[in-house]
């Protein structure tokens, strides 16, 4: 399983977001750095995902109001993938 770790306390914006997923999931070099682009890879994939979020009060307040997005895109992925795991601090047991 890939996991891909966004960590609030070290994001200063969502460029960097974008940064991470491409680094730890090998985009393709056109992946386009938006929201769309990043639900397009994503949901293209086969393997194993899993994407962990900490400090996400500190990730709220790098992205402002990008965060809804994220989450939203984040979210809408692992509704429709049973192959991408997403788990967000306060983690629920």
């Amino acid at each position: 399983m890939k996991i891909v770790l966004i960590d609030g306390e070290k994001i200063t914006n969502i460029g960097q977001v974008y940064d991470i997923f491409s680094k730890e999931l090998s985009f393709p070099g056109y992946f386009g750095r938006n929201l769309d682009a990043l639900y397009d890879c994503l949901s293209e994939r086969s393997e194993e995902i899993g994407v962990i979020i900490v400090n996400l009060k500190l990730l709220e307040m790098a992205l402002e109001k990008r965060i809804k997005g994220l989450l939203r895109v984040l979210n809408t992925v692992s509704g429709e993938k049973d192959n991408f795991h997403l788990l967000i601090e306060p983690f629920q047991v």
